[in-house]
């Protein structure tokens, strides 16, 4: 099932019978992004008439047959222009809403019974935020990524009950328009961040003690990163590389989006990536080399996609 934005509805399209099922109307101005809760059955919605509506499904599957209840949130009072959310086993739930205020505001709600509570404001001025992706780094902790208009991202770290910047990645050269996050079976976790540059940068972030653990002493790798330190508590620190910049686009990279495919014994992580110079490539890591390669290049018209 895919969600998109029209105007000032919602539409559910199913893409096994290419056909729109449903419209979600509650939206006063136009839909600006959509985003399935990640780990749960909502969707997230933001709008130009300053609102974030959290959209559930009257029901056990998530399917448009069913009927939609909605649940604007509190203390929006600016244009949104991007949404994500994340839940931890169908009970605690994170949403985080970018607005044109420059600030990032955060709900979360501490069950399915509960109603969301806005927690934090993260303001940026004169800076100005235009993108956030967020993942569970640890078991109920959450991590998120802001990328800003000047040039940078910065990565944060739920504790002591609110987010709490923790690392700025500065490696971008103009505007960073979009970031994603994967988790690996493997434990590590891919952050691709897209800009305005034509690139895409993929970063890993592994856990310090298991970094250690994974480079044999009598090892020294050709190339090597600077790394970088994510602390997420006083006991628990990540280390952040860059691993690869991608370079295929020839103009702006709008968004980027990750796509993970498991199978019997292994998995397999596949990045999409869309640009302002009407292409959009899936990239692929090539096993053999330990390079990101371009395996699909496909023309079509810019614009915001899920991959």
């Amino acid at each position: 099932l895919i969600a998109y934005g029209s105007s000032n509805s919602v539409v559910l399209y199913s893409s096994r019978d290419c056909v729109a099922r449903r419209s979600l109307r509650r939206h006063g101005g136009r839909v600006n992004c959509v985003a399935w809760i990640v780990g749960g059955e909502e969707l997230v919605t933001g709008s130009a008439d300053s609102a974030v509506v959290v959209w559930k499904p009257e029901g056990k599957k998530r399917g448009s047959g069913l009927e939609w209840s909605s649940k604007a949130l509190s203390g929006v009072d600016a244009s949104v222009t991007a949404v994500k959310g994340i839940c931890l086993h169908f009970r605690v739930t994170f949403v985080v809403a970018v607005t044109t205020n420059s600030t990032v505001l955060v709900w979360k709600r501490s069950s399915r019974e509960s109603d969301f509570e806005r927690v934090q404001v993260l303001a940026f001025h004169p800076a100005m935020g235009l993108c956030v992706d967020l993942i569970w780094i640890e078991e109920d902790v959450p991590c998120m990524a802001v990328g800003l208009d000047g040039a940078t991202v910065r990565l944060y770290s739920w504790r002591d009950a609110r987010f709490v910047e923790s690392l700025v990645l500065d490696r971008h050269t103009d505007w960073v328009r979009g970031v994603s996050f994967a988790q690996l079976d493997c434990g590590q976790i891919l952050l691709a961040t897209c800009s305005q540059d034509a690139s895409v940068h993929v970063w890993s972030i592994v856990e310090q003690a298991k970094a250690a653990r994974g480079t044999p002493k009598d090892e020294t790798p050709l190339l090597k990163t600077k790394e970088l330190v994510l602390k997420i508590s006083p006991e628990t620190t990540y280390v952040v590389s860059l691993e690869s910049i991608l370079l295929g686009h020839e103009d702006w990279v709008y968004s980027v989006d990750w796509g993970l495919t498991r199978g019997t014994g292994f998995q397999k992580a596949r990045l999409l990536s869309c640009s302002m110079d009407k292409t959009m490539i899936l990239w692929e890591l090539d096993e053999s080399c330990g390079l990101w390669m371009d395996k699909v290049e496909l023309q079509t018209y810019f614009g915001v996609f899920s991959y």
